[in-house]
């Protein structure tokens, strides 16, 4: 591209230029509106699929904030850009960025995508159609940032809502958050939200989930009758024929959708903020159990939900400084925590937490 990269304004015009996105598709996340515009209609048409539920099919509503999406081939800017270095020396180095006087271009080093924001403009650009999942999370971070903006904390929990109570559901990666929070569908529980939240900083109601729909391993599909669906038949015979702790440590992840695996209206990205449950639990032979207790004293758990803002968020408040342990307990000082212990069990587990989401208590 022939422009001056030191100019946000005409390098994000240069790419909507050179990559002309025309299929559009209008988005409401509760009442915060999202216009996309896409350069590819295959990708159009699988984001369509994807919100289905939450499409704005005649729009008349008043747009909060627009998103580019351009399909491309790999794109080179001239930066010498920071590194993004993980909190683990271990875990590669995804990111990088550059700050430019009215926008952020931050580069994904391993998928080759880029982001463009600020200044009140959202623009994302290269292998789009092969990266859905990075174009999805990038639309859901734009409601990600007005809420923080508007004094939400954000959280790293799933969660789920019946009967007027909301519940958020939390703990290390990998400790089977969505795979509860499916388990509660299945017995009837309406979805909230799969890997964010957004807590209100004053303990008032409600809280929010983002729209990205559950990605599962096909440990949590097989085991599950509303998911099966997902795998092929063969999938299941492999994956049927694996340990459990094989199916555990499978990294493969499917999209389940929603609508199509529980039927329609079973995605509700808000709830009355009711309670917390966070899974300390182990793989082992143990009874489970749960211990209930206040905020303050579920401290060290608590840190397990925290989420810190990332690159794609920008600050609308330059004096905006990340929230803090007490920030989280303040927020949540009036809400029970519900902490498993022992072996997991996701059964025992679904049992209790629905009786609590039906009656206020879990019966423990």
């Amino acid at each position: 591209m022939n422009v001056d990269f030191t100019n946000f304004s005409l390098v994000l015009n240069a790419v909507r230029s050179r990559y002309p996105a025309t299929h559009k598709l209008q988005i409401a996340f509760n009442n915060f509106v999202v216009d996309v515009f896409v350069n590819n209609k295959s990708l159009a048409v699988a984001l369509e699929h994807y919100f289905a539920e939450f499409i704005v099919k005649n729009p008349q509503r008043a747009v909060n904030t627009t998103v580019t999406v351009h399909d491309a081939p790999p794109l080179s800017f001239p930066y010498a850009f920071t590194l993004a270095m993980p909190a683990s020396p271990h875990k590669k180095i995804k990111h990088e960025w550059a700050e430019l006087d009215e926008g952020r271009v931050i580069h994904h080093r391993i998928t080759d995508m880029y982001y463009l924001i600020g200044n009140g403009e959202n623009c994302i650009a290269g292998p789009c159609l092969e990266r859905k999942n990075q174009v999805v999370n990038f639309i859901n971070s734009r409601f990600i940032t007005n809420q923080v903006d508007n004094g939400y904390l954000l959280g790293h929990a799933s969660a789920v809502t019946s009967n007027g109570r909301g519940l958020i559901i939390c703990g290390n990666s990998g400790a089977g958050k969505s795979t509860l929070a499916l388990h509660m569908l299945t017995n009837g529980a309406d979805f909230v939200s799969n890997d964010r939240v957004l807590i209100p900083n004053s303990g008032s109601n409600p809280f929010y989930g983002t729209l990205q729909q559950p990605r599962i391993n096909p440990g949590t599909a097989l085991n599950n009758p509303s998911l099966q669906r997902i795998l092929s038949p063969e999938e299941r015979i492999e994956f049927g024929r694996m340990s459990p702790e094989t199916l555990w440590q499978t990294e493969y992840k499917y999209d389940a959708i929603i609508p199509e695996c529980y039927g329609n209206h079973r995605f509700i990205p808000h709830a009355p903020l009711s309670a917390v449950a966070i899974m300390d639990w182990r793989r082992n032979s143990e009874p489970m159990m749960i211990e209930t207790l206040t905020a303050q004293e579920a401290r060290h758990f608590i840190t397990h939900m925290m989420k810190k803002n990332d690159l794609l968020y920008v600050p609308k408040n330059k004096g905006y400084t990340d929230p803090t342990i007490n920030d989280y307990i303040q927020a949540l000082k009036d809400k029970p925590i519900f902490v498993l212990h022992g072996g997991v069990d996701f059964a025992q587990a679904t049992k209790k937490l629905t009786t609590f989401l039906n009656t206020g208590s879990t019966g423990a």
